[in-house]
Parts: structure tokens; sequence; C-alpha cells
């Protein structure tokens, strides 16, 4: 897993909005740091609930704080449904063949769900060179993480 302090992997991968749309993690660093929230898959219950944290986390930062950006091994397709039905307002990545979330240390099998080889929902923040201030991953595919600790990792750094 990547570690507090180290450079994070720089990625491009599709993302909702149809199939020419990519999206680039070195692009979005040039606008301030980034809140990388990884989740097994759209449309579930536990997904739900964490994206309408998500969603306020984004509303509470101004453009210069940062930007939230959910990655997932659905299509971006599905994500595209999704954003629209959960009226998502930041970018969310398809990692479909799971090079993302293997490339972080966050991809799981969650059997008792039929899901193999997904992110475990986890959460980093990256600062706008790219490093790793905060991260944390879910002991089971239930648990949320506190977006309280992560809003306060993210507005540390804009003082």
């Amino acid at each position: 897993m990547v570690e507090v302090g180290e450079k994070a992997p720089f990625f491009s991968e599709m993302k909702a909005g149809g199939e020419s749309d990519e999206f680039v993690l070195e692009r979005k660093l040039d606008f301030g740091p980034v809140v990388l929230a990884f989740f097994p898959a759209a449309f579930s219950s536990p997904c739900e609930e964490e994206f309408d944290e998500l969603k306020n986390l984004s509303k509470s930062l101004s453009r210069s704080q940062g930007h939230v950006v959910g990655v997932s091994a659905d299509s971006p397709f599905c994500l595209e449904k999704f954003r629209e039905d959960k009226e998502v307002d930041f970018d969310l990545v398809s990692d479909m063949g799971g090079r993302v979330s293997s490339s972080y240390g966050v991809k799981v099998d969650i059997p008792e769900l039929g899901l193999y080889g997904v992110p475990n929902r986890s959460v980093f923040v990256l600062d706008a060179e790219g490093n790793v201030i905060f991260k944390w991953k879910a002991e089971n595919p239930a648990q949320q993480p506190n977006m309280d600790r992560v809003r306060k990792e993210v507005k540390s750094l804009s003082r």
C-alpha cells in the first residue's frame, strides 16, 4: 500500500462521461490537492452512503483547496449513470483493469458480495505535488472513512 510521505502513483484512465473522456491525475494536481476515494462498486448501499459524504466534502472545498476524485472497478458508462442519479459533481474514474487499485495497494476480493479484484474502500489525500499526506483503508466493505478527518487533512494544505 502506498504510504504517507511517498509519491502517489500517477495514472490515466477513462472517467464517467463516455468513451473518450480521460482522467489524468498529474493534470488534476495542477489545480491543487486531490482526495482519491476508492470504492468497490457504484449503486451499493455502502458506496451510496459514502458518496453523500464525498459530495458534502467536495462542496465544502474551494477550487484551490482540493478536488475529490472517485475510483471504482465500474465501467465509465455505469459511473456516468451513477453520477447522474446521485448528482455527483466530481470526477469518477473507471479502474476496470485494476491497474490503479493495484498501484495503490488497495485491490481486494470480496467473495461474499461476488466482487473480485475491486478497489477496497480507501481514501488518499495528495498534496499538489502528488505526495500522500493521508491514507485510510477499510477493514471491511461496509466501513466508512471519517470525512471530518479527511476534510481536516485537505484544509491543512491551504495554510
